[in-house]
């Protein structure tokens, strides 16, 4: 009987193996190029969607290059299939991508279909309706975007990105969408929805305009965003883009330069208000602010310091990303949680002082690129929370302060090798503004193990009578006191 039951259970998985290997396939077009499908209908009629090569987007992303021709119909096994939509991430990140020409049978663009690939033109046939969320998202190289009188959908950021983009004309047939001097409203014109991002100069939301979609401006190479004052949902100050009562800062154009003071009626900045406001040295933030969307100053290169508010409990995803200039920072007492990506890239960031007094949670992705020799400055109360947390516990330049005023105003530099280390350790100190030292070394459970005076040059530190495991070099001074993390390996 066990026998039978294990015979079926193999044919059962067996069959679902094939079944499943039988919804993806790929065929050569008649230009030579090979594209891969899925099929999205398995009885009559018939139908397949345009896909990426192997199981993830992201394994293959430069299947596809030059110009790419999808047919109308593809055989497999037999059996002829309608090509019918373009699937999600079909084309993404494609980088030699140049045009793609798309058949009328197909009548739908999924989800990032082209994002972050370098398709220069595409021409819709009369037969889509639809377009998905972030479908042509950062495609530098398209120009212009003609929206045909079927398309009927289009989903949130499809073309959110397209820096270069000078226009979004509209079908006049079209019965949901229309254009206006280049930029995409909805038919009635009193819903902006995207402008392009290759706008220059001034633009002007007109009274009639009652509702802005999210990302509408964002990462569009406008000067300046102005408003006419009888607009009873919006306004402007400084050519930034406000809500009517100035509680909300929606958008700061990238051709923004020197310095941004955002008034103190503002409670709340949008998610990427500031996306590559590269242009900006300085933004001051008021007290009053307690939100700061997602992705807000991500990219914002010329950014060296920002102060964050004390009225701020959480730092959402991606706020700081890839903010290259960021040297130091400081997280106020509140902030309870920092996200994903908060400061990823912000490869010059060397100093984090930490306020409070439980370690926020963060995640593996938070402090991507940050070196972790980056100067950790926390509450001395809670150093040791912080060096046994998650993800903090990477860190292995830590500082300790008692009062608020009480940390380094100078950038002290250790660098401790080899780590792991078996038998001797090489400490380097610079800018400690001490000639003598105190090297204390404790073990995991905070036993002091070694003590040792050192001077502000290359030392060398015996470690052959300690055992294998995790230690903590405590290096101070009557001024200061740095940890570092030593792992002892033999």
């Amino acid at each position: 009987m066990k026998q039978i039951i294990s015979i079926f259970i193999v044919l059962f998985l067996f069959g679902i193996s094939n079944r499943a290997e039988a919804q993806r396939f790929w065929a050569v077009n008649n230009y030579g190029d090979t594209l891969y499908y899925n099929v999205t209908s398995s009885v009559l009629p018939y139908s397949v969607e345009v896909t990426y090569k192997g199981n993830s987007s992201q394994e293959f992303p430069d299947e596809y290059d030059s110009t790419i021709t999808i047919p109308s119909t593809v055989v497999h096994n037999s059996i002829t299939y309608n090509v019918k939509s373009i699937g999600e991430n079909a084309f993404r990140e494609c980088n030699s991508l140049e045009s793609v020409i798309i058949p009328s049978s197909v009548n739908s663009i999924g989800s990032c279909a082209f994002s972050n690939s370098s398709i220069r033109s595409v021409a819709l046939p009369s037969s889509v309706n639809y377009i998905g969320e972030w479908s042509f998202r950062y495609c530098f190289e398209l120009t212009d975007f003609f929206v045909p009188a079927t398309l009927t959908q289009i989903d949130f950021a499809a073309l959110y990105g397209c820096y270069y983009m000078q226009n979004i004309n509209v079908d006049a047939n079209n019965p949901n969408y229309s254009s206006i001097n280049g930029v995409l409203f909805n038919k009635l014109g009193d819903t902006l929805i995207t402008c392009p991002g290759g706008k220059q100069g001034n633009y002007l939301i007109t009274s009639n305009v009652n509702y802005i979609s999210d990302l509408a401006f964002c990462y569009v190479n406008l000067s300046e965003i102005d408003v006419e004052a009888n607009n009873p949902k919006y306004s402007s100050l400084n050519g930034i883009l406000y809500n009517k009562v100035m509680d909300t800062l929606i958008a700061c154009v990238t051709q923004k330069n020197g310095s941004v003071n955002i008034p103190n009626s503002v409670t709340n900045i949008y998610s990427s208000a500031f996306f590559q406001c590269n242009l900006l040295n300085s933004i001051i933030i008021p007290s009053t602010v307690n939100s700061i969307g997602d992705f807000a100053f991500a990219y914002c290169d010329g950014l060296t310091t920002i102060q964050i508010p004390n009225s701020i409990t959480k730092i959402n995803m991606g706020v700081f990303y890839n903010c290259e200039g960021l040297t130091s920072i400081e997280i106020p007492a509140l902030v309870t949680s920092i996200g994903d990506q908060a400061f990823s890239y912000c490869n010059d960031l060397i100093q984090i002082k930490l306020n409070p007094e439980i370690p926020p949670l963060i995640v593996s992705s938070t402090f991507v690129g940050v070196s972790d020799t980056a100067l950790i400055i926390v509450p001395c109360n809670s150093l040791t929370l912080y060096q046994e947390a998650d993800y903090w516990c990477d860190f292995t330049n830590y500082y300790c302060f008692v009062g608020l005023d009480d940390y380094p105003t100078i950038n002290i530099s250790t660098k401790i090798y080899p780590n792991p280390a078996s038998k001797i350790v090489n400490l380097e100190i610079k800018n400690s503004n001490n000639k003598l030292l105190t090297l204390n070394i404790y073990n995991s459970l905070g036993i002091l193990v070694k003590t040792q005076r050192i001077s502000e040059k290359d030392n060398q530190i015996d470690v052959s009578d300690l055992s294998n495991g995790i230690y903590f070099m405590d290096i101070c001074s009557d001024n200061y006191n740095v940890k570092q993390k030593l792992v002892i390996n033999k």
